[in-house]
């Protein structure tokens, strides 16, 4: 930056804004949308056959403390399922975005909670491994398991949706399409001036769309 030469800054925030631009996704939004997607299965699950006031016991396993993504995905949750008093967050742990971690974390939650209607996870690997310690205590039916990042491929978590692994995910552009579009247009545009920041969108992956958002993101 103090060389004049245009810099793009992928995802992660930094603490000063030493960057030409700054691609990323709203973290915000997507834990709102999270919660929002709890609530409303909940309201399936447990509201009767005419709906009804939401209620159930969720878990929020978190990731890395103190990182942008995590405190955001926590926030938005928490505004959304705070509209619905009947739900609580019963048990958070902290699994730094780990899988085998989230195993180890929810382990001890199911010993410790016997009833619990939804786990939340800040991303799919520890909504997976909250689903491997569910299963292990043949607890795996009993609940559901939602994550964030909807990757593609075999080990993805669009797979894990069509599996039955996680009842939902939340696709996580990877922003790389934007940063060549405004990276080309720097280098090709005179004149043009990003803006500071661009905010790309989430969209929720459920069992209904799981198959067409796995043929369009898996290369």
């Amino acid at each position: 930056m103090a060389a004049g030469i245009p810099v793009i800054c992928l995802e992660r925030d930094i603490s000063a804004p030493n960057y030409t631009t700054f691609i990323g996704v709203d973290n915000r939004a997507i834990g709102h949308m999270a919660g929002e997607f709890i609530r409303d299965e909940l309201i399936r699950r447990n509201g009767g056959p005419n709906g009804g006031a939401p209620h159930g016991k969720v878990v929020e396993i978190r990731g890395l403390l103190g990182v942008e993504a995590q405190t955001e995905r926590h926030e938005g949750a928490l505004q959304a399922l705070k509209e619905s008093p009947d739900i609580q967050i019963v048990h958070e742990a902290v699994a730094d975005w780990l899988q085998a971690n989230a195993r180890e974390r929810m382990l001890e939650i199911l010993r410790a909670e016997p009833k619990i209607d939804a786990v939340y996870a800040h991303n799919d690997p520890m909504a997976v491994g909250a689903y491997l310690a569910a299963r292990e205590l043949g607890r795996e039916h009993e609940m559901f398991f939602v994550g964030i990042d909807g990757l593609g491929g075999p080990a993805g978590g669009i797979q894990k949706v069509i599996d039955g692994v996680l009842a939902g995910t939340f696709y996580y552009p990877l922003c790389v399409d934007k940063a060549v579009e405004i990276g080309n247009r720097i280098l090709r545009e005179p004149g043009f001036k990003p803006e500071k920041r661009y905010l790309l969108e989430s969209s929720p992956v459920t069992a209904e769309n799981a198959k067409q958002m796995y043929q369009r993101l898996t290369f």
